[in-house]
C-alpha cells in the first residue's frame, strides 16, 4: 500500500499483478509524510527499493518507534547483504500486532482501520491482470514448495474452492466498481504514462524488475488451461472480465 498525501493518491496492491514493481516506483515519489508499507518480509524487494532511492516504509505501524526501528533494521541488513554477510532466512522484523497498514491491504480492511474517509476521498488506484493469467500465476506461487505440485489441479482449487487472493475485493463493493484508475498488467507502460501525466509523477524510469515478475510462465494461460477451466474462471470472475474489459 502507498498513499501519496500531496497527490491524494492511494495505491492498493492486489495479488500476482506485478504490483510490487509499481509500488516501488510509486515509493520513489513518496516522502516521510506519506504512507509506505513494508513488503511483508521480502527483503529483496526492500533492498531494491532502497537501491532505487525510494522512500523506505513509514507511517505504516501502530507505533512510531516500530516504524523507525524497522527502517533502522533494514539499513543494517542492506549493509550486511552488500558485504555478503547476510544470513539465510527471512528475519522477523516486526510483529503482526504492530501493523496498521499492510502491503496487500484490501479496501474493506482499510475501511476497518481508520481509512474509510481516505478510501472515499483519495484517488484510488490499483492493478489488474487477465483472470486466466492471474489465477495460473497464483496457483503456481502458492504451490512453489509443493513437491507433488500439479498445475491443472492447483488451478481448479483456486477457481472452485479458494478465492481469497483472486482480487475481486480490490475492484468491487457489491456491484460497484471501486477504483478510480486500474493499471493493467497488459498495458503497463501506457497506463503508467497516464498516471505520470495526471499526477506529475515519475514512474517508468523507477520501475524495477523484481524476482517474482521475472518468473513468467513459459506458456500463456490460454494454452495451459482447458476449455472447462476457462469457462469456470469466467463463471467465477465474470465481473472482472466485464468491468475491466478482458476477453474470454
Amino acid at each position: 500500500m502507498i498513499y501519496l498525501k500531496e497527490h491524494n493518491l492511494l495505491f492498493l496492491k492486489p495479488f500476482k499483478t506485478a504490483g510490487t514493481s509499481v509500488e516501488i516506483a510509486l515509493s520513489c515519489n513518496a516522502s516521510v509524510s506519506d504512507i509506505v508499507t513494508p513488503f511483508g518480509g521480502h527483503l529483496d524487494d526492500e533492498f531494491k527499493r532502497i537501491d532505487l532511492g525510494g522512500q523506505m516504509p513509514c507511517n505504516w505501524a501502530v507505533d512510531n518507534d516500530v516504524d523507525a526501528q524497522y527502517r533502522k533494521k533494514l539499513k543494517v541488513l542492506r549493509t550486511l547483504d552488500k558485504l555478503g554477510r547476510l544470513e539465510d532466512g527471512a528475519p522477523v522484523l516486526y510483529a503482526d500486532e504492530d501493523v496498521k497498514y499492510s502491503s496487500h491491504m484490501t479496501p474493506p480492511k482499510l475501511a476497518q482501520t481508520d481509512g474509510a474517509e481516505l478510501l472515499r476521498s483519495a484517488t484510488y488506484v490499483t492493478m489488474s491482470r487477465h483472470p486466466y493469467e492471474q489465477v495460473m500465476s497464483l496457483a503456481s506461487w502458492r504451490n512453489q514448495r509443493n513437491p507433488n505440485f500439479n498445475l491443472p489441479h492447483a488451478i481448479d482449487q483456486i477457481i472452485k474452492t479458494d478465492r481469497r487472493q483472486t482480487n475481486q475485493v480490490f475492484y468491487f463493493d457489491d456491484d460497484q466498481l471501486l477504483p478510480d484508475f486500474v493499471i493493467r498488467y497488459e498495458h503497463l507502460d501506457e497506463d503508467l504514462q497516464t498516471l505520470e501525466s495526471k499526477f506529475d509523477l515519475k514512474l517508468r524510469d523507477s520501475l524495477p524488475v523484481t524476482k517474482r515478475n521475472l518468473k513468467k510462465q513459459a506458456r500463456p494461460a490460454t494454452e495451459v488451461m482447458t476449455d472447462e477451466q476457462k469457462e469456470a474462471c469466467y463463471l467465477a470472475f465474470g465481473n472482472i472480465f466485464d468491468a475491466l474489459g478482458y476477453e474470454r
